[in-house]
């Protein structure tokens, strides 16, 4: 499986959570040539490896095309993708398990492409996040990775005082969840921060249970993980926000984590919601008594002359506000 070599990093801060861009250098093995297409062929949700799924019959293998873009579709990754040549997406790929992965030498997310995962989790596991690998992917205006409230669970009930999962989960009643930043406090603690600021793998943590009202702590933001060889080009959203609290006195979940290498990172910001990274805490309602999720990390790492070789700087927008 190919993988990531890293190199000087540059570090800088945005809303007082560590967001950090740095230089990389990749080794990516070699994908096989273009072989067949194969066309998503049913309007429900369906399992990638299911061959039936697929005109002809799939799944695709090493080398071919896969095109999802049939209304109404929504496909499970369950497992480990082949080596692609492509894949073109204007529906839903949803990822399960942590270690599943889709590979192809060329992404397309287009307008209405979503991928995202399963979530929210416990503390037993680190179940799911989305994770791609290739050589580039586009993230046209209209399409997203959308992992927000993915994460750790937040706290169900007052058992073992209220505390959200994960490491920086909420560690009582009407507390927020901590990843990058500190979540907000009411009565109880709130969680540590964890995690790297140049590799942040993990996801958000979880918010504190609400007893005022008997209601569960807001979800961390999930994870995703992007390793390309070569370019990302962001014209839509990438977005792990934490949940917002589920009344006025609840605690919310923390920001996910973003983790991208690329060769170079462009995009163009066409309308408001475009060309953003976001990894924000959950927020509380106007006047409640729980507190704000921490933010979450970012990191974006590339290879500095090329970067700098592109003739436009990307309008890239990020967020990991707490």
């Amino acid at each position: 499986m190919p993988y990531s070599v890293r190199r000087n990093k540059l570090c800088g801060l945005i809303d007082h959570v560590p967001i950090v861009i740095t230089a990389a250098l990749f080794v990516l093995a070699a994908l096989p040539g273009r072989a067949t297409t194969y066309t998503w062929n049913v309007n429900t949700t369906g399992d990638w490896s299911t061959a039936g799924n697929w005109t002809p019959a799939g799944p695709p293998t090493n080398g071919d095309d896969a095109v999802i873009t049939n209304s109404g579709v929504s496909v499970l990754l369950s497992s480990a993708s082949s080596n692609l040549s492509s894949l073109t997406l204007s529906r839903t790929i949803t990822f399960t398990n942590w270690d599943t992965y889709l590979s192809a030498t060329n992404v397309s997310i287009l307008s209405n492409g979503l991928m995202t995962c399963v979530g929210p989790f416990s503390n037993s596991v680190m179940s799911n996040r989305v994770y791609v690998i290739c050589s580039n992917i586009t993230i046209a205006a209209g399409g997203s990775i959308n992992v927000n409230s993915k994460g750790y669970s937040g706290a169900g009930s007052s058992g073992g005082g209220g505390a959200g999962q994960g490491p920086g989960g909420a560690l009582g009643n009407r507390s927020s969840g901590s990843y990058g930043g500190v979540g907000g406090n009411y009565a109880w603690e709130n969680g540590p921060v964890y995690g790297s600021a140049a590799a942040p793998e993990y996801a958000g943590s979880g918010g504190g249970y609400n007893s005022v009202n008997a209601l569960r702590g807001g979800h961390g933001g999930g994870a995703v993980r992007i390793d390309a060889l070569g370019t990302v080009t962001l014209n839509g959203l990438i977005t792990a926000n934490g949940e917002d609290n589920t009344s006025n006195n609840g605690g919310t979940g923390s920001g996910g984590g973003v983790w991208i290498t690329c060769l170079v990172l462009t995009g163009a910001q066409t309308t408001a919601n475009t060309c953003m990274i976001l990894a924000n805490g959950g927020s509380i309602a106007t006047g409640g008594a729980g507190g704000s999720g921490g933010g979450g990390r970012i990191a974006i790492l590339y290879d500095p002359t090329a970067q700098n070789a592109l003739p436009v700087v990307p309008p890239l927008n990020l967020s990991v506000k707490g």
